[in-house]
Order: structure tokens, then C-alpha cells, then sequence
């Protein structure tokens, strides 16, 4: 008959709380039938390859990558270059007017039915883009990175050119209040806050795009009331598509509200 025998695999504790792990000679009794010899010595070099885990290790988390930044667009760095009538103007961008070289600027002169622009940005953030338009008309700057893209700057061709202002501030609202991404129909919703009503005229793509409807069945101008929403639907069957929504408000005072639309 043979006898078994229980085995150990640690020793006793060090005084520093680990376990020492016994070498593979010391832990079999003659009496241990050879198959099964072979699995526990098996064990045994498992467990002293591995050695003594310290108290207190766990694995950790891996940091999640940082967010990717949007460029911007520097207005104070613009200078613009006018010819007679409505012709080409040089908008130029000094060293430093956008964040991400390599980047491509596009504009759309919001106050034409002319193609949008495109320009990159070189190594020192500077840049140049031409476009038709007049003094006094309305463009609108963004710069596209692989990855994401600025929000949507606008400002008027002038001598000294800054952010454009809306006349009937901010107690009139647009949701989304300046680009509506979306692969199909969506709605805009515009929200009168103001103490006083306002008059919506008929909402426009600034150049009509087969397969973009804007406002169908609604009922234009249409007059919104201090605390009221209306909400306007952009019917979509275009797949790929990238312009601009014009909102003009003509009461109390001129107002326009541009929200770029486009494909994901």
C-alpha cells in the first residue's frame, strides 16, 4: 500500500511578509507514484519562476489618450487686399493666425452663390486664400484637420476685419447654434428670448444644393413671439453635401444667423 503525503509549496513566511518558494528536489516523497511526480514537479517550477508577488500590486489602468485639440483662427492676424468692383480679394493670414499648420482653411463668402475656397496653412500658421466678393460682404473661415475642425468664424470684407456681430443678440438663439452635422432630415430650432417678437423670413441655403430642402411647409415670414420656438426642418436626400443655411430675421431689426450644414 502506498502512502501519500501532503506537500507544501511555500515555506514559512519571511519577515517581510513574502513567501520563499521551496525548490523543485525537496517538495516529492518517494511514495508519489511517477505520473503523478512529474505534474507536481510541473507545479513546483511554475510557481518558482514566477516568485514571491509583493502585497499590494495590482495592475493599473492604461491612461486614456488626450483630447484632440480643434484649431482656431486668429482674426487679428488677417489683412485683407481689395480690387475695384466685385473681384478678387486676398484674404492673408499672418504667421501665427492658425493653430495647426498643414491644416486646410475653407471660406464661403455668405453673401454669394460662388464656390466655397480652400487653402493650406503653412508651417508658421499663416496663409492665403482668393475669393470674389465686395467690401461689406459676410465670410465665413473654418479649418479642417483629418481628425476635427475649428468652429466656424465669420467677419465682413473691411480694411480692419472682425468677428461679425448679430444685431439681435444673444436672446435669439439657433439650435445648433453655428453647424448642423447630420447624414439625413434634420430640424433647427430657434428660440426667441428676447422681450420683444421677432420676424423670421424664409430660411435659404445660401446656393441651392439638389437634394436640400429648407423650410418646407412652413409659412414664410412667419412672426415668433417673446418665449416661443419654431422649429424648421431641413429635409435631406443629398449624400454628400457642404454649405451654408441662411437665417434672416427682418424685424424688429436686420438680423442673420448662418449655420454651416454638411455630411459627417
Amino acid at each position: 500500500m502506498i502512502r501519500t503525503h501532503a506537500i507544501a509549496f511555500l515555506a514559512p513566511s519571511r519577515p517581510n511578509g513574502t513567501s520563499q518558494a521551496l525548490a523543485p528536489h525537496l517538495l516529492y516523497p518517494l511514495a508519489v507514484k511517477p505520473m503523478a511526480r512529474r505534474f507536481l514537479l510541473l507545479l513546483a517550477t511554475l510557481a518558482a519562476s514566477l516568485g514571491p508577488v509583493a502585497p499590494g500590486c495590482a495592475i493599473k489602468p492604461q491612461p486614456e489618450p488626450p483630447p484632440v485639440d480643434s484649431p482656431t483662427v486668429d482674426l487679428d492676424g488677417l489683412l485683407l487686399s481689395f480690387s475695384d468692383g466685385e473681384a478678387p480679394v486676398e484674404v492673408r493670414g499672418m504667421p501665427g493666425s492658425v493653430s495647426h499648420p498643414g491644416a486646410l482653411l475653407r471660406a464661403f463668402n455668405l453673401d454669394s452663390n460662388n464656390d466655397p475656397v480652400e487653402a493650406l496653412v503653412l508651417d508658421d500658421g499663416s496663409f492665403l486664400v482668393t475669393l470674389f466678393g465686395d467690401v461689406g460682404d459676410e465670410v465665413r473661415l473654418q479649418v479642417i484637420t483629418p481628425n476635427t475642425r475649428s468652429k466656424p468664424v465669420d467677419f465682413s470684407l473691411t480694411e480692419s476685419p472682425v468677428a461679425s456681430t448679430r444685431a439681435l443678440g444673444d436672446c435669439l438663439t439657433l439650435t445648433p447654434p453655428l453647424e448642423l452635422v447630420t447624414a439625413s432630415s434634420a430640424n433647427v430650432n430657434v428660440r426667441n428670448d428676447c422681450t420683444f417678437a421677432v420676424q423670421l423670413d424664409a430660411p435659404v441655403m445660401r446656393r441651392p444644393i439638389d437634394g436640400i430642402d429648407v423650410g418646407t411647409g412652413g409659412s414664410w415670414p412667419t412672426v415668433l413671439d417673446p418665449g416661443k420656438s419654431l422649429s424648421v426642418p431641413i429635409t435631406i436626400t443629398a449624400t454628400a453635401f457642404e454649405d451654408v443655411i441662411l437665417f434672416p430675421f427682418s424685424s424688429p431689426e436686420q438680423d442673420r444667423r448662418p449655420i454651416t450644414l454638411r455630411n459627417p
